[in-house]
């Protein structure tokens, strides 16, 4: 089973390594609040791989927290960079792009583990 499926593995763990080097890198360059807040795109990301993966139904109260959710995090990007507090960050636009990529590799390994889990023959 290792030599055969191992390689997915192998660039699952890269890709969740690769997200978590973003999210921290993201700290250095915007504030606290955009990275906490942003980090939750993570969410939308993995509902849309499982969604690709598995089909599963989604009730439209569901569909509708998905897409409040998204509108809230581009306000945030937005608010940003329209308004100019005196928080110290070097350049939030570069931290707020490293958070949304590091979130959505971890939405996409989370999705994709879990895939593999359910294909599994030690999960029956």
């Amino acid at each position: 089973m290792i030599l055969r499926d191992g390689w997915k593995y192998f660039i699952l763990a890269a890709c969740d390594v690769e997200g978590n080097f973003l999210v921290v890198k993201a700290y250095q360059y915007t504030t606290l609040l955009s990275c906490m807040l942003l980090d939750a795109w993570a969410i939308p990301v993995c509902l849309l791989f499982c969604w690709v993966y598995m089909r599963p139904r989604y009730r439209a109260t569901q569909l509708v927290g998905i897409f409040v959710c998204i509108g809230g995090l581009g306000m945030l990007v937005a608010s940003d960079e329209i308004t100019d507090k005196d928080w110290p960050a070097l350049s939030r636009a570069k931290g707020d792009v490293f958070m949304i990529v590091g979130a959505t590799l971890y939405g996409f390994t989370n999705a994709t583990e879990e895939f593999f889990v359910r294909r599994s023959p030690l999960y029956e």
